[in-house]
């Protein structure tokens, strides 16, 4: 039995093969059916959606001009105060503005007088904050007119920081001259070739109390040895070294010293330690005898080290006879001498700078106590062949025979390679009613890229109270880093009416220097003469917008679906132009597209849109 059940079996094998041939006939047949169903259906989709997309450019032109930029934040008052409105009134010209008020920034009311100091960085580097810088002024006519007092306690140095005063100490020189130096430290970095105008000198108080004179806050270091006399000055702990065989000591409020055998024949400031910078001293140096001859020596030094031994170093000095300063590099060679007619016993200002010590040149200037310091330097030479020296301590160059010198009010700080240039602005009185915004406003660049800009316009609508004022504006230059209208088409300010008024300017081809990498552009609005009039000023628009040569395409989505436009062509009787796009319009939608790499040249022109369904919207420009 088991042996016919196979038999059966094995006759109805192609019976069994033909059964899995037609099972998986149908599973393939059903797989395909299927496919073509939704293939079908998604084609349907398709076509309905094509079907369904109404694209159409309605409106295309030339393109020389952006929207405007308007202010994103509120105004900045530096100077004034605000009354009314925001800034969101100032996005649009609707007579929806903004108020602003003048108000006076005056530091302390005891104080009649004030005149603004500006300081220029005149290098390529950043100056950096507690730099010593001095400003001169005639202080002898301020005295003769009783503006000012004649000990100068009320001169004040005054640092307007965002909107606090900080009063500085200062130190001032020749006094109820026509030359008095004020100098006093800086309390911020300057870039380069920057500026800076936050500094004020005030004067006219009558009842004004001693100022602040710390002078370790004005120098690097300061000594006027107004102290008991000493016999050995090495005792105190700031002057603990001295080389040589001369003394050195206090009498009488000065530094004295007494020449004698021994070189170098120095006294060295340690609490300075090694000072890693060019160095400006500044000595009263008077001479009381001076036996003349290679060891009659005494002056100023600094990039003293130990070798060969140690306060060797690079001196300016009163050397050898009546015919002026010399340059010495201590133990190494005499460089450079000049010329300058002196006299014992007679008070001189001796001032010694060193910039870059590797260069082996230094400088010297000699001039009488209570006269105005000389432009030129006395002299301005070389320490000789020797090797040139580093930085190092700083100090007092004796001489090596017994000669009698006094030093007095010895200054010193910090030089650059070129010195920042000072200047003071017009005289104001506490009848100074001012006002200053600032606001800043970004260029969409991803529309308008830098390199497409051509220029830059900024346009203004306001009013003011007062028609007397002449009125600014100014932009942050990002390369100097100050607000300024340098290469503007129009900079000598505005005296509007006292109804509304459009102030309207071109940054012409310099307008790079005030469009930072991110689009950012800062503007200051102000009045820069201050008078005794409260005014007030309505802002109603204010923004700003860049010259382009481009096209824009004003499309409009009428479809029931999203279109998603994916081609421009533009067509002329010789050129065929294609332009990939990537916009979105939703239904209902209006857009404009913006090129600025079109231009509408050769007409009549053809444009077309392509949607990524294969619609075409078909624009004629005659």
């Amino acid at each position: 039995m088991l042996r016919g059940i196979m038999k059966r079996l094995d006759s109805d094998r192609r019976g069994v093969s033909n059964v899995i041939v037609v099972m998986l006939s149908l599973i393939l047949l059903v797989v395909i059916v299927t496919n073509v169903i939704i293939w079908s259906y998604q084609m349907n989709q398709f076509d309905w959606e094509r079907i369904h997309e109404d694209v159409q450019i309605t409106d295309v032109g030339p393109l020389n001009n952006s929207v405007w930029f308007t202010a994103q934040n509120e105004f900045n008052i530096n100077v004034g105060a605000h009354l009314s409105g925001t800034y969101l009134d100032t996005q649009t010209d609707n007579s929806q503005y903004e108020r602003f008020t003048e108000g006076s920034n005056w530091w302390n009311s005891s104080f009649m007088y004030r005149r603004q100091i500006t300081i220029l960085n005149t290098v390529s580097t950043t100056l950096q904050a507690n730099y010593t810088v001095s400003v001169t002024t005639d202080t002898a006519s301020l005295v003769s007119a009783g503006k000012a007092l004649a000990n100068g306690n009320d001169l004040r140095v005054v640092y307007l920081s965002g909107n606090s005063w900080v009063e500085l100490d200062r130190n001032l020189q020749d006094m109820n001259t026509g030359s008095t130096q004020i100098w006093f430290s800086t309390q911020k970095s300057i870039g380069p070739s920057a500026s800076d105008s936050s500094y004020y000198v005030y004067y006219g108080n009558a009842a004004a109390s001693t100022p602040p004179t710390n002078l370790h806050n004005v120098y690097l270091w300061f000594d006027d040895f107004n102290r008991p006399n000493e016999s050995d000055i090495t005792a105190e702990s700031a002057y603990q070294v001295k080389t040589g065989g001369g003394t050195w000591s206090i009498e009488n409020n000065q530094l004295k010293n007494i020449g004698a055998d021994g070189d170098p024949n120095k006294l060295i400031i340690t609490a300075l330690g090694n000072v890693s910078s060019g160095v400006d001293m500044l000595v009263n140096i008077q001479v009381v005898s001076f036996a003349g001859g290679d060891t009659s020596r005494m002056g100023l030094s600094c990039c003293m080290d130990t070798d060969p031994s140690r306060g060797s170093g690079y001196c300016g000095l009163f050397y050898q006879d009546y015919t002026g300063p010399d340059l010495l590099n201590d133990l190494r060679s005499w460089g450079t001498y000049g010329t300058y007619s002196w006299s014992l016993n007679t008070s001189y200002y001796m001032r010694f700078r060193i910039n870059d010590p590797s260069s082996r040149s230094g400088m010297v200037k000699i001039w009488p106590v209570r006269s105005p310091e000389p432009n030129a330097w006395t002299l301005n030479g070389s320490f000789g062949t020797g090797p040139a020296r580093s930085y190092g301590e700083i100090g007092f160059a004796g001489s090596r025979t017994s000669d009698t010198t006094y030093f007095d009010n010895i200054t010193i700080r910090y030089a650059a390679t070129s010195e920042p240039s000072t200047s003071l602005g017009l005289e104001e009185t506490q009848a100074n009613n001012k006002l200053d915004i600032a606001n800043s406003f970004l260029i969409d660049l991803a529309t308008y890229p830098l390199g497409r800009i051509k220029t830059v316009e900024v346009l203004m609508k306001y009013r003011t109270s007062d028609a007397g004022d002449t009125w600014y504006l100014l932009m942050h230059n990002w390369t100097s880093s100050v607000f300024g209208s340098a290469g503007f088409n129009f900079t000598t300010g505005v005296t509007p009416t006292t109804g509304w008024d459009y102030y309207a300017i071109n940054l012409t081809d310099q307008w790079r220097s005030y469009v930072n990498e991110n689009g950012t552009i800062s503007i200051e609005f102000a009045n820069q003469v201050a008078d005794s009039n409260q005014t007030t000023l309505d802002v109603d628009f204010l923004g700003v917008r860049v010259s382009v040569d481009g096209s824009f395409f004003s499309i409009n989505n009428k479809g029931s679906t999203t279109a998603h436009l994916v081609s421009l062509w533009v067509d002329n009787a010789t050129v065929h132009q294609n332009y990939d796009v990537n916009l979105f319009i939703n239904s209902g939608e209006q857009a404009d597209y913006i090129r600025l790499d079109v231009s509408l040249t050769g007409t009549p022109l053809v444009i077309r849109v392509v949607t990524d369904k294969g619609s075409v919207s078909v624009f004629s420009l005659s």
